[in-house]
């Protein structure tokens, strides 16, 4: 069973016919979202959800930034945790995802990858924190690893992080998506952000088992955007 209709959920439509597993994957849709209505939707659907299915393996997608100095502090955030703690608090069968910022086909605009890139191609100002950096994670890895994690029966009742082991300066991605769309951004730099290591302990292992390689910045824009630059090219 999956809950939700956006790039994650959809990742998963496979999980639609397994009884016994519910994907939670209708979250709030943006970080920098502050509308407590959105909040409190979220909050009440999983508290529904874990009434109403008990049994079941209750997956929930949180995030990594929960942890990040800089962050961990924002109104997201403080949301993210009080759902970690209802699903802690209400579940004896569940598995906490945190991701990073995840790339995908589609996703919202709101996205990392998805705000840069079309601000930059619509020459929209936006602003640049000089020192921070981003973990960008392919969903078809988010994927991979969570069937591994279900499918061996790991983690079960436990918070489990997915990113790289490497971050990029946010500064190299703007460079990166304005060589590609051959364009120049229109950023304002503050010397703010810092970079602040995801720890993978958990997931590293099975990267390592299933063959799993972080790929380039580059490779995972061209990847996922193709279409987007030889239209922008052309």
């Amino acid at each position: 069973m999956v809950v939700g209709n956006g790039m994650i959920a959809k990742a998963f439509y496979e999980y639609n016919s397994v009884d016994d597993i519910l994907i939670f994957a209708s979250g709030v849709s943006s970080s920098n979202l502050n509308l407590e209505s959105e909040f409190t939707r979220e909050y009440s659907m999983v508290k529904n959800f874990l009434q109403e299915y008990p049994k079941k393996l209750f997956i929930y997608f949180s995030s990594c930034s929960i942890e990040f100095p800089d962050l961990k502090d924002t109104k997201y955030n403080i949301h993210k945790l009080s759902i970690e703690k209802l699903i802690q608090a209400t579940s004896g069968n569940y598995i906490i995802f945190r991701l990073p910022n995840v790339i995908g086909k589609g996703g919202n605009p709101n996205t990392i990858i998805n705000y840069l890139f079309d601000s930059i191609k619509e020459y929209k100002e936006f602003f640049l924190w000089k020192y921070a950096t981003r973990n960008i994670v392919d969903i078809e890895d988010v994927v991979k690893i969570i069937q591994y994690v279900i499918e061996n029966n790991l983690y079960r009742n436990d918070t489990v992080n997915i990113a790289y082991e490497k971050s990029i300066l946010v500064e190299d991605l703007i460079q990166t998506i304005e060589t590609l769309l051959n364009k120049k951004s229109l950023k304002s730099i503050i010397n703010k952000g810092s970079d602040f290591k995801i720890d993978i302990a958990k997931v590293s292992w099975i990267m390592k088992e299933t063959n799993m390689q972080q790929p380039s910045i580059e490779s995972l824009i061209l990847k996922y955007k193709i279409h987007e630059l030889r239209v922008n090219n052309d």
